[in-house]
Protein backbone atom coordinates (compact mmCIF):
# COMPACT_ATOMS: atom_id res chain seq x y z
CA UNK A 1 0.00 0.00 0.00
CA UNK A 2 2.72 2.35 0.86
CA UNK A 3 4.08 1.58 -2.85
CA UNK A 4 0.93 2.80 -4.42
CA UNK A 5 0.71 5.62 -2.31
CA UNK A 6 3.76 6.83 -3.59
CA UNK A 7 3.21 6.06 -7.23
CA UNK A 8 -0.58 8.20 -7.07
CA UNK A 9 2.21 11.17 -4.94
CA UNK A 10 4.84 10.92 -7.88
CA UNK A 11 2.07 10.90 -10.64
CA UNK A 12 0.70 14.17 -9.25
CA UNK A 13 3.79 15.39 -8.73
CA UNK A 14 4.93 15.25 -11.87
CA UNK A 15 1.51 16.20 -13.91
CA UNK A 16 1.43 19.32 -11.80
CA UNK A 17 4.64 21.68 -11.90
CA UNK A 18 5.87 23.68 -9.04
CA UNK A 19 4.44 27.19 -10.07
CA UNK A 20 1.42 27.34 -7.57
CA UNK A 21 -0.48 30.05 -10.03
CA UNK A 22 -0.82 27.28 -12.55
CA UNK A 23 -3.20 25.61 -10.08
CA UNK A 24 -6.62 25.80 -9.22
CA UNK A 25 -8.48 23.57 -6.45
CA UNK A 26 -10.95 23.28 -4.71
CA UNK A 27 -13.82 21.33 -3.41
CA UNK A 28 -15.73 18.02 -5.11
CA UNK A 29 -18.59 16.69 -3.12
CA UNK A 30 -22.21 15.18 -4.44
CA UNK A 31 -23.99 11.82 -4.62
CA UNK A 32 -23.38 8.27 -6.08
CA UNK A 33 -25.80 5.95 -7.40
CA UNK A 34 -23.58 2.93 -6.66
CA UNK A 35 -23.98 -0.56 -8.18
CA UNK A 36 -22.10 -3.71 -9.19
CA UNK A 37 -22.07 -4.14 -12.95
CA UNK A 38 -24.06 -7.51 -12.88
CA UNK A 39 -27.01 -5.26 -10.81
CA UNK A 40 -26.39 -2.18 -13.16
CA UNK A 41 -30.35 -2.60 -14.76
CA UNK A 42 -31.79 -3.93 -12.56
CA UNK A 43 -31.91 -0.57 -10.40
CA UNK A 44 -30.08 -2.16 -6.99
CA UNK A 45 -28.24 1.11 -6.58
CA UNK A 46 -26.60 2.10 -3.34
CA UNK A 47 -27.30 5.88 -2.99
CA UNK A 48 -24.30 7.64 -1.06
CA UNK A 49 -22.04 10.41 -2.04
CA UNK A 50 -18.32 11.21 -2.47
CA UNK A 51 -16.28 14.03 -1.18
CA UNK A 52 -12.84 15.76 -1.25
CA UNK A 53 -10.36 17.90 -2.99
CA UNK A 54 -9.56 18.95 -6.86
CA UNK A 55 -7.02 20.39 -8.41
CA UNK A 56 -6.24 21.43 -12.00
CA UNK A 57 -3.72 22.58 -14.57
CA UNK A 58 -4.03 23.79 -18.02
CA UNK A 59 -1.98 21.78 -20.27
CA UNK A 60 -2.63 23.95 -23.58
CA UNK A 61 -5.79 25.12 -25.23
CA UNK A 62 -8.54 24.01 -24.09
CA UNK A 63 -7.32 21.03 -22.67
CA UNK A 64 -6.46 20.54 -18.25
CA UNK A 65 -5.13 18.07 -16.42
CA UNK A 66 -7.96 17.37 -13.23
CA UNK A 67 -6.99 15.59 -10.56
CA UNK A 68 -9.21 14.37 -7.15
CA UNK A 69 -8.77 12.77 -4.03
CA UNK A 70 -12.04 11.44 -2.95
CA UNK A 71 -13.82 9.45 0.07
CA UNK A 72 -16.34 7.75 -2.17
CA UNK A 73 -19.38 5.51 -0.61
CA UNK A 74 -20.13 2.79 -3.09
CA UNK A 75 -21.14 -1.05 -2.87
CA UNK A 76 -25.30 -1.87 -3.84
CA UNK A 77 -28.73 -2.29 -2.32
CA UNK A 78 -30.54 -5.58 -2.92
CA UNK A 79 -34.21 -6.08 -2.48
CA UNK A 80 -36.52 -9.09 -2.43
CA UNK A 81 -39.30 -8.69 -1.09
CA UNK A 82 -39.23 -6.92 2.44
CA UNK A 83 -35.73 -8.23 2.62
CA UNK A 84 -32.66 -5.69 2.33
CA UNK A 85 -29.28 -6.59 1.45
CA UNK A 86 -26.59 -3.71 1.45
CA UNK A 87 -22.85 -3.77 0.55
CA UNK A 88 -21.41 -0.78 1.37
CA UNK A 89 -17.85 -0.56 0.02
CA UNK A 90 -15.83 2.41 1.19
CA UNK A 91 -12.96 3.91 -0.77
CA UNK A 92 -10.33 6.34 -1.09
CA UNK A 93 -10.48 7.57 -4.51
CA UNK A 94 -7.52 9.22 -6.77
CA UNK A 95 -9.06 10.09 -10.17
CA UNK A 96 -6.40 11.67 -12.98
CA UNK A 97 -8.79 12.99 -15.55
CA UNK A 98 -8.18 14.73 -18.33
CA UNK A 99 -10.82 17.87 -18.64
CA UNK A 100 -11.42 19.71 -22.25
CA UNK A 101 -13.04 22.91 -21.88
CA UNK A 102 -15.33 24.49 -24.60
CA UNK A 103 -14.45 28.05 -23.58
CA UNK A 104 -16.34 27.80 -20.25
CA UNK A 105 -19.79 26.13 -21.73
CA UNK A 106 -19.21 22.80 -21.45
CA UNK A 107 -16.60 20.46 -19.71
CA UNK A 108 -15.78 16.97 -20.93
CA UNK A 109 -13.63 14.71 -18.65
CA UNK A 110 -12.04 11.10 -18.99
CA UNK A 111 -9.80 9.51 -17.73
CA UNK A 112 -8.62 6.43 -14.99
CA UNK A 113 -9.14 6.28 -11.36
CA UNK A 114 -7.17 4.28 -8.98
CA UNK A 115 -9.39 3.11 -5.79
CA UNK A 116 -8.02 1.80 -2.42
CA UNK A 117 -10.95 -0.03 -0.28
CA UNK A 118 -10.77 1.74 3.60
CA UNK A 119 -13.91 -0.32 4.82
CA UNK A 120 -16.50 -2.95 3.49
CA UNK A 121 -19.61 -4.29 5.49
CA UNK A 122 -22.88 -6.42 4.06
CA UNK A 123 -26.06 -5.09 6.34
CA UNK A 124 -29.03 -7.28 6.12
CA UNK A 125 -32.03 -6.36 6.92
CA UNK A 126 -35.81 -7.45 7.25
CA UNK A 127 -38.77 -6.85 9.41
CA UNK A 128 -37.28 -8.01 13.27
CA UNK A 129 -34.04 -8.36 12.13
CA UNK A 130 -30.63 -6.64 11.36
CA UNK A 131 -27.68 -8.08 10.80
CA UNK A 132 -23.98 -6.45 10.23
CA UNK A 133 -20.78 -8.38 9.16
CA UNK A 134 -17.18 -6.87 8.10
CA UNK A 135 -16.74 -8.09 4.89
CA UNK A 136 -13.26 -6.38 3.79
CA UNK A 137 -11.71 -10.02 3.14
CA UNK A 138 -14.39 -11.03 0.74
CA UNK A 139 -12.69 -7.52 -1.60
CA UNK A 140 -9.63 -6.70 -3.38
CA UNK A 141 -7.61 -3.84 -1.65
CA UNK A 142 -7.57 -1.96 -4.91
CA UNK A 143 -10.08 -1.38 -8.21
CA UNK A 144 -9.29 0.51 -10.93
CA UNK A 145 -11.59 1.70 -13.11
CA UNK A 146 -12.71 4.47 -15.48
CA UNK A 147 -14.31 7.61 -15.70
CA UNK A 148 -16.48 9.55 -18.47
CA UNK A 149 -18.63 12.53 -17.82
CA UNK A 150 -19.42 16.39 -18.61
CA UNK A 151 -18.90 19.59 -16.32
CA UNK A 152 -21.01 22.59 -16.84
CA UNK A 153 -19.65 25.96 -15.31
CA UNK A 154 -22.69 27.70 -13.00
CA UNK A 155 -20.73 30.77 -12.45
CA UNK A 156 -16.88 31.28 -12.17
CA UNK A 157 -16.73 29.68 -8.66
CA UNK A 158 -19.19 26.64 -9.18
CA UNK A 159 -19.90 23.68 -11.22
CA UNK A 160 -21.99 20.75 -11.63
CA UNK A 161 -21.75 17.52 -13.60
CA UNK A 162 -22.61 14.18 -14.62
CA UNK A 163 -20.03 10.56 -14.70
CA UNK A 164 -19.86 7.40 -14.55
CA UNK A 165 -17.53 4.97 -13.44
CA UNK A 166 -16.78 1.50 -14.74
CA UNK A 167 -14.90 -0.91 -12.96
CA UNK A 168 -11.95 -2.56 -15.28
CA UNK A 169 -11.47 -5.51 -12.41
CA UNK A 170 -13.34 -7.67 -10.31
CA UNK A 171 -13.79 -5.82 -7.07
CA UNK A 172 -14.89 -9.07 -5.23
CA UNK A 173 -12.98 -12.10 -4.83
CA UNK A 174 -15.81 -14.68 -4.53
CA UNK A 175 -18.37 -13.14 -7.40
CA UNK A 176 -18.12 -11.47 -10.79
CA UNK A 177 -18.42 -8.02 -9.53
CA UNK A 178 -17.23 -4.59 -11.12
CA UNK A 179 -17.80 -1.52 -9.36
CA UNK A 180 -20.01 0.93 -11.40
CA UNK A 181 -21.53 4.19 -10.02
CA UNK A 182 -22.67 7.41 -11.40
CA UNK A 183 -22.11 10.47 -9.62
CA UNK A 184 -23.45 13.88 -9.70
CA UNK A 185 -20.62 16.01 -8.28
CA UNK A 186 -20.77 20.04 -7.15
CA UNK A 187 -17.34 21.75 -8.13
CA UNK A 188 -16.50 24.96 -5.76
CA UNK A 189 -13.26 26.96 -6.89
CA UNK A 190 -11.36 28.34 -4.50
Amino acid sequence: MKQLFLLVITIAMLTVQSRAQDIRMGLVGGMNFATFSTELFDGQFRIAGHGGIYAERELSGNWMIHAELLYSQQGVTLRDGEAKIMQNNDYLSFPMLMKWSDAGKMELLFGPSINILLRSRELLEYPGYFAEDDTRDAYYLIDIGLQIGFQYPINDKLSAGVRYYMGVMETSKLYNYINAHFSIPLLYKF
